[in-house]
């Protein structure tokens, strides 16, 4: 799927189709998300296509069920809707989904990271990331050694008008 948040309330996905030779043959449109009452900053998917989130200037962030079956009209539905953790009038720039069968999201606004829960919306933790506005947050889909840690953690990078890019470890859950 590809999203595209588009200066209203709504977010419209399309589902990309190729051939059966891999060659790129065309974009569906496959659903909206439907639901803020403002313009939607921000829109990440989950690296299964199952979940995804939206950020709106109506301070409102929302987790959607997109595993739907879409081409029989079915809609996505809101798993998580929760006001953002955030100043009056702010609102998440970023939003990257944590690696396959975690339930972290990661969203930013200016420098700073806050690492959330999907299953309960708690924040997790907040981290002054950077000095300036962070222009892009990705999970590493696989746990990596770090540091002195025994075991592999997952890992995030974070990058930043800064000029700096930052590894991170994800909370333990």
């Amino acid at each position: 799927f590809i999203a595209a948040a588009t200066f209203s309330s709504d977010v419209k996905i399309w589902e990309m189709k190729y051939t059966r030779e891999g060659e790129f043959r065309g974009l569906i449109k496959a659903m909206n998300l439907s639901g803020h009452k403002s313009q939607v900053a921000c829109v990440a998917l989950s690296s299964d296509n199952r979940r995804a989130a939206t950020a709106s200037k109506d301070g409102i962030l929302k987790i959607w069920n997109i595993d739907v079956r879409y081409e029989m009209s079915e809609d996505p539905k809101v798993l998580l809707s929760m006001p953002m953790p955030l100043p009056e009038g702010r609102v998440y720039q970023r939003l990257a989904f944590g690696p396959p069968g975690s339930d972290l999201l990661a969203a930013s606004y200016e420098g700073i990271v806050q690492l959330i829960s999907l299953r309960s919306g708690d924040l997790l933790e907040r981290i002054d990331a950077h000095d300036s506005t962070i222009t892009s947050i990705r999970w590493c889909p696989v746990p990596r050694p770090l540091g002195g840690e025994q075991a592999p953690v997952f890992v995030f990078a974070t990058s930043s008008r800064d000029k700096r890019v930052r590894v991170w470890r994800a909370p333990k859950l």
